[in-house]
């Protein structure tokens, strides 16, 4: 803390330097006097004892040097630097321009993609202890299934007998509903989830109140209650205080707003407008299509000191258990869990590391071609360094002075940097496939501009180096003669050679790895859309299954996961057969033999 005290008392004197060294003269004009009139005391008459405390003193002005020393005179000096970087700046105004342009585009290439790192990889879920929270799935190792949705039936097995478990939600994103109010009809993006999923994550309504627990099973197999987003209350209600309670029609039944959620929390996807509860009809756990339909994620809560480890264990336990007493249905099924941080991320890490890499890159290629034209600068410079040395210069402070010019440069090429980040930052929210990151929206923040400052000074030392050991390796003789300049001209040519080759070498690894991370972005983004080519044209069931057990089982929002044409509402079967396994919001849609197998197995359930 008294470090802390000592360099603001050092910063405010560099400040406000007037009233500083006012004060210095005031203090030790005191104590003058005060020697004065002591020496005055003894009898001396009063010039003779001033002149003798001026003695004693030691001189006024090696005073005043010292104590401006112990002041900070550092900080003088830095800013004394930067005033005359900023003038000789001013006075090549072209290399300048250059320069903090060329840093600018390093910068905020950095910060743009730090900002994503940041916001998918860096930052914690905005849930109570996320590192509690584990995602659940079913895997088939004979048919090559992994990390597939769940059967229901399933998944409430394993809450209730993985002890390691506190809790465990199901819900299904990615699903559409109507709202029917007054003006036209509205489709609204939503999430089905059971009663407890917003206790498990530990989110509370701002108003109003979250779902309940025994909202995941209805008598009717109808939802009644739905939490609506923050965005949609604004946008819709125009924030009314008074929204909870009121009754909205949700495809065509009346559905009462019991809350609101938190500001910013959409999950499990960007963009959510309401969650709705499951409103399973109690009877359907004991059917065999429960069991057998993959449709739902699963969320788990740890129990307090239980660890990762030991859950996977007792989930294993448990699915092993799940196999013998449900043959027909659990044959080969096997169950998996990761963090929930990990999965979300996914395959998205390696891709964002590799980005920020190939920005690391682009931003060394920037430093060596500003350090080119800043070494091209010193050389035509020796004759003013070598004057200065003359004149009773140290080469430290020559040297100090240099990288303070080019810190200088890096500052206003950052600044500039973070303007193109920020405007980078909305550039790749539009452009960034729909549910290939986390998150869609990517802030600037404190840990991105204290990762922008670390770049900028270790940019300014990178790049100002060589010049400032250049202009204080030669002696003033030297500089100041005229001969002797070509090799002197060689040894600068050679450095200029180097720079140079490492810009090109840089520029040929960035390139390549570019290329390489296109293609196979091509290659991925192809792959996804003849996916959905083929997952487009299978047949239909037309099947109606309007009533019975499959209509309070797989209610209307089942159809939502196929990502094909939008299905009838009342085909929510064949939704829950094709949509077997979703993977970081891409549905995988089972279609020919292996669709219709699953289709049957939803018949014989009915």
């Amino acid at each position: 803390m008294g470090a802390v005290k000592g360099f603001g008392a050092r910063l405010r004197a560099l400040v406000h330097r007037g009233a500083a060294e006012r004060e210095l003269d005031e203090e030790l004009r005191f104590h003058l006097d005060m020697e004065t009139e002591k020496n005055v005391r003894t009898g001396m008459n009063p010039s003779d004892a001033r002149r003798r405390a001026l003695r004693d003193f030691g001189g006024v002005e090696v005073t005043k040097e010292a104590h401006r020393d112990v002041r900070g005179r550092w900080l003088e000096e830095l800013a004394a630097d930067t005033r005359y970087a900023l003038r000789t700046l001013r006075r090549a105004p072209v290399l300048a321009t250059a320069a903090i342009l060329t840093l600018a585009l390093g910068v905020g290439a950095n910060t743009t993609i730090f900002s994503a790192v940041n916001a998918v990889i860096l930052q914690p879920l905005p849930f109570a202890q996320p590192e509690r929270l584990v995602m659940l799935w079913e895997e088939n190792p004979e048919k090559g299934w992994h990390q597939q949705l769940v059967a229901p039936a399933n998944a409430l097995d394993w809450k209730d007998q993985v002890r390691a478990f506190r809790d465990v939600a199901l819900y299904m994103d990615g699903a559409h509903a109507t709202l029917t109010r007054e003006g036209a009809p509205q489709i609204l993006k939503a999430t089905y989830v059971t009663g407890n999923f917003f206790d498990l994550l530990g989110v509370r309504a701002q108003l109003g109140r979250s779902l309940l627990p025994n909202e995941t099973w209805s008598s009717t197999g109808l939802a009644h209650t739905i939490v609506i987003s923050d965005r949609f209350w604004r946008q819709r209600f125009a924030a009314d205080p008074r929204i909870v309670g009121r009754t909205v029609r949700i495809d065509g039944q009346p559905n009462e707003i019991v809350g609101v959620a938190p500001a910013g929390f959409s999950f499990p996807s960007e963009g959510i407008d309401i969650w709705q509860p499951t409103a399973w009809t109690p009877d359907t756990r004991g059917q065999d299509f429960f069991r057998r339909a993959h449709f739902l994620r699963a969320i788990a809560r740890l129990s307090p000191g239980a660890s990762l480890a030991t859950a996977d264990a007792e989930l294993q336990t448990v699915a092993g258990r799940l196999k013998l007493l449900y043959p027909g249905t659990n044959k080969y099924m096997g169950a998996g869990l990761t963090s929930l941080h990990k999965f979300l991320v996914g395959d998205t890490r390696l891709p964002l590391l590799v980005l920020l890499a190939a920005v690391a890159l682009l931003l060394l290629i920037a430093c060596a071609n500003v350090g080119n034209l800043l070494l091209v600068r010193a050389a035509g410079r020796e004759r003013e360094a070598a004057l200065r040395l003359t004149l009773g210069a140290g080469r430290a402070r020559l040297v100090r002075q240099a990288l303070t010019e080019s810190l200088v440069l890096s500052v206003l090429g950052g600044v500039a940097g973070v303007a193109l980040g920020v405007a980078g930052t909305h550039i790749l929210e539009a452009l960034q496939p729909a549910g290939m990151l986390r998150v869609s929206h990517f802030v600037v923040d404190w840990t991105v501009l204290a990762y922008v400052l670390a770049i900028v000074a270790g940019s300014g030392l990178l790049f100002g180096t060589a010049p400032a050991l250049w202009s204080g390796r030669r002696s003033p003789a030297e500089s100041l003669k005229e001969g002797g300049r070509g090799g002197e001209t060689r040894r600068m040519r050679r450095w200029t050679e180097m720079l140079v080759i490492g810009e090109v070498a840089l520029a040929v690894v960035l390139t390549l790895g570019a290329g390489l991370l296109v293609a196979a972005t091509v290659r991925h983004g192809l792959h996804e859309r003849l996916r959905h080519l083929r997952s487009s044209g299978g047949g239909v069931l037309h099947r109606d299954h309007s009533s019975g057990h499959h209509a309070r089982v797989f209610p209307r929002h089942a159809r939502a996961h196929a990502t094909g044409p939008r299905l009838h509402p009342r085909r929510p079967a064949r939704c829950a057969a094709r949509c077997h396994h979703q993977r970081a919001g891409r549905p995988k849609i089972l279609q020919g033999p292996e669709s219709d197998r699953a289709a049957h197995h939803l018949r014989q359930g009915a």
